[in-house]
């Protein structure tokens, strides 16, 4: 099952998915799956959290996404 499909990727009712990639002051990257992604991290099973790391052309953007 893909990530984006999982029933529980929700958060406050709404769709955790897609997810905002952003990059300090830049703006968020326009096409939300262009790119390599570098890491995934899982902030403790109380947080719910999801963070990723991922490298374009334009630089390294960050995305969150709580569950």
């Amino acid at each position: 099952m893909k990530l984006r499909d999982h029933p529980l990727v929700f958060h406050k009712g709404f769709r955790s998915w897609p997810q905002i990639w952003v990059c300090g002051a830049k703006r968020p990257v326009e096409d939300d799956e262009n790119g390599t992604l570098t890491q995934a991290t899982i902030h403790g099973l109380a947080e719910f959290r999801i963070t990723f790391r991922m490298n374009n052309d334009d630089g390294e953007y960050l995305a969150l996404i709580d569950f």
